[in-house]
């Protein structure tokens, strides 16, 4: 009962918001106040996962944590936005053929971020998700996205945000328009009884069809939403990716993951582990068993 109440008062709270009416196709779309929006965001979450008695977060806080998120995050792709051509590789060559994958994934096709296509992919994975996450539980709650028109500094303006619940934490997604390009962004902040542990910047390549590809400083997350003609009134979250590590300005990939949420609250596939670029790792074996009967025979 709970739940239908809340989601009650998201469609009371979004009802007025322009992206759920009409297509945002032009920059002139009303203006919300950030700050309201972001006090209305707060209660929503409150209320769903008690951020402020589990991890002490006041709503000056949450409006803190959302600045320093924009902030943060922007600075983070600054750094790190001259490697679209190799995470893409990373995906392609690791994630897209894997034979174990218990969901098949879309080959990504790169396309320029408007704010029509980066709020459409995010409004997708609006909505309450269940499912499995390393072996615990998850619980996520993502509020639709909010337009708004806020100038940041002279090189950045705010066009739109999505706030969420993660279970451990909360963040938010960012559409910006940086040097007038269109950038998606997000941070998360994660906490572990009621103290602050871990915070995590990240950014997005858009693909055709409202996928999107998330960079954060040690994994690649590509996402999408699925539906299943079997089961009309349930929506998947389709979570693949891989961990990394960045030697010599190359990103090199390490272990793999997959993990479906669904919008239903029953069993979801578990949480898979991926052993990336098997053929490559059967070599590698080959190549060191070879060498330790190489070593074994000299020794005689």
């Amino acid at each position: 009962m709970k739940q239908y109440l809340l989601w009650g008062l998201v469609f009371l709270t979004y009802g007025s918001n322009p992206l759920e009416t009409s297509k945002p196709s032009t920059r002139s779309i009303l203006c919300i106040d950030t700050k309201s929006h972001l006090s209305k965001d707060y209660q929503l979450l409150n209320d769903f996962g008690a951020i402020e008695m589990q991890y002490q977060v006041s709503e000056e806080d949450f409006q803190t944590f959302f600045w320093k998120g924009v902030s943060a995050s922007i600075d983070f792709y600054h750094t790190h936005q001259g490697n679209r051509r190799i995470v893409q590789n990373i995906i392609k060559q690791d994630l897209l053929q894997h034979s174990d994958l218990r969901h098949r994934l879309k080959k990504p096709r790169l396309c320029e971020t408007n704010l029509e296509h980066a709020s459409e992919a995010l409004n997708q994975f609006s909505g309450n998700w269940y499912g499995q996450w390393a072996g615990d539980n998850v619980n996520h709650l993502w509020l639709p996205v909010t337009l708004t028109d806020t100038l940041v500094n002279n090189q950045l303006r705010l066009l739109g945000f999505q706030s969420c619940y993660t279970g451990d934490g909360l963040g938010w997604n960012y559409i910006v328009e940086n040097n007038e390009e269109t950038v998606v962004l997000g941070y998360v902040y994660h906490f572990e009884e009621g103290i602050l542990t871990a915070e995590n910047p990240h950014y997005a390549y858009c693909n055709t069809e409202h996928q999107l590809t998330w960079v954060s400083n040690d994994n690649i997350y590509y996402e999408f939403t699925h539906s299943d003609p079997s089961t009309p009134n349930e929506k998947q979250y389709v979570i693949t990716g891989a961990s990394y590590t960045e030697s010599k300005k190359e990103l090199k990939s390490l272990s793999g993951f997959q993990a479906v949420y669904s919008s239903k609250k029953k069993t979801t596939p578990v949480f898979q582990h991926l052993v990336l670029d098997p053929l490559k790792q059967a070599k590698n074996s080959f190549a060191s068993t070879l060498v330790r009967k190489l070593k074994k025979m000299l020794s005689f």
